[in-house]
């Protein structure tokens, strides 16, 4: 029987082997219950990603999370860059 430990913040990593026999890859989503004896049962949800439609469902390369990341340290980067006086009005922020 896989065993995982829970972390300080409430998550777990869950077992290679217990991943493999649901099918499970990054993204999909789980719905948690916990039975009448006690048990914590999992089920995996259709994949609907409404805040991403069409997005594929295939695992991101490294280039790619690299990619991703860069682009939001820039993002962050600008904003923390950004003051009042480059703000030409209230508009700018609607």
């Amino acid at each position: 029987m896989p065993i995982a430990k829970l972390n300080p913040w409430g998550g777990v990593t869950i077992p290679q082997e217990i991943r493999d026999q649901m099918n499970l890859r990054p993204g999909d989503r789980l719905a948690f219950s916990v039975s009448g004896e006690g048990a914590l049962l999992v089920r995996r949800l259709p994949n609907q990603d409404v805040d991403h439609p069409g997005q594929s469902d295939s695992i991101p390369t490294v280039a790619e999370i690299d990619q991703a990341n860069a682009r939001r340290l820039e993002d962050e980067i600008r904003l923390r860059h950004t003051s009042w006086s480059d703000v030409s009005s209230s508009d700018d922020w609607q």
